[in-house]
């Protein structure tokens, strides 16, 4: 699956292996020793591949036998034996590796296989052994290269009515922005509006139809995941009075993502903070078919977004 992975994002993966020998296994420290010392006559993945490939004939192996089979794969492969042999138990390579087992402590892992993406552990969040989820961490990590390190300063003007009109390739949404009754989170939603947050983005996922227990269009996550942040949430906020109780109505989530509902949804009340209501332009929304999903499971985005802009009326 990494092999495709590298075949499917050229200029985003690098594939980075470290060895972690498994302190249950009596043969593993063997054979990390024996695949650094294929490395040094240049046949590290060589020997690699053949000991991954024939585990079921050495695994229950003891030591010298498993030592036995390795000097054979490496004389299959052309090594000078004999080095091979003087180079796998050298105290160098013994050390080393110890010290990758110890390194895999350091980094939290216990098991193998395991996939860290840019030095983090999403092992128990996503399951990395299905290839989607690898490409979704791959749009994630892509996507949050441009996170905030920090939240966002105050623009908005206490008491002041503002307006949000979203320039699309099929015309102008226009918002009214509830700033008096949720306003830290129309604060950060101005403050990323004005850091261009929104601009060339799309409604990257639009469900509709029937059978959905709920139909909109979100927009907002430039991972176009689904689990993007600008690099900080919101806590949901509840204005006094405000409901999901007709069409067009925009919510926020996750820190700068916008949802447009597209029917009533009073059972939202409370779970996520109401940013106001589509006053302009619902039309080019209701235009919109559900996206879909390409033949190896990536979002069809939907509706482009040319550029975001607020106004206070």
């Amino acid at each position: 699956m990494l092999e495709q992975l590298l075949a499917e994002y050229p200029e985003d993966v690098r594939v980075v292996f470290r060895h972690f020998p498994l302190p249950s296994h009596p043969l593993s420290l063997l054979a990390v020793q024996a695949v650094e010392a294929a490395g040094l006559q240049g046949k590290y993945w060589e020997l690699s591949d053949a000991i991954f490939a024939q585990q079921t004939v050495w695994s229950a192996m003891d030591p010298a036998a498993f030592e036995a089979w390795l000097v054979e794969q490496a004389s299959a492969l052309s090594l000078d034996t004999a080095q091979f042999s003087t180079d796998m138990k050298s105290d160098a390579l013994v050390q080393k590796a110890r010290d990758y087992q110890q390194a895999a402590y350091t980094a939290g892992v216990s098991y193998t296989p395991f996939v860290m993406f840019n030095g983090r552990s999403y092992q128990n969040v996503v399951d990395l052994s299905n290839i989607n989820n690898l490409r979704f961490m791959v749009e994630l990590v892509k996507g949050s290269q441009g996170q905030f390190t920090s939240c966002p300063s105050t623009v908005l003007e206490a008491g002041k009515n503002y307006r949000v009109t979203l320039e699309t390739e099929e015309g102008n949404i226009v918002l009214r922005l509830d700033a008096d009754k949720v306003p830290v989170s129309a604060n950060a939603f101005a403050w990323l509006i004005q850091q261009g947050w929104y601009d060339d983005t799309t409604f990257y996922y639009v469900q509709r139809g029937a059978g959905v227990d709920m139909e909109y269009a979100i927009t907002g996550d430039r991972t176009e995941t689904g689990a993007g942040t600008p690099g900080f949430i919101i806590t949901t906020e509840m204005g006094a009075g405000q409901s999901f109780d007709k069409p067009g109505k925009v919510g926020f989530l996750n820190g700068s993502q916008l949802f447009f509902t597209y029917t009533a949804v009073p059972a939202l009340d409370g779970r996520y903070t109401l940013l106001g209501e589509v006053v302009e332009g619902m039309e080019i929304l209701e235009n919109q078919p559900a996206t879909g999903s390409s033949a190896d499971s990536k979002l069809v985005p939907g509706l482009r977004i040319i550029r975001v802009t607020i106004a206070a009326e």
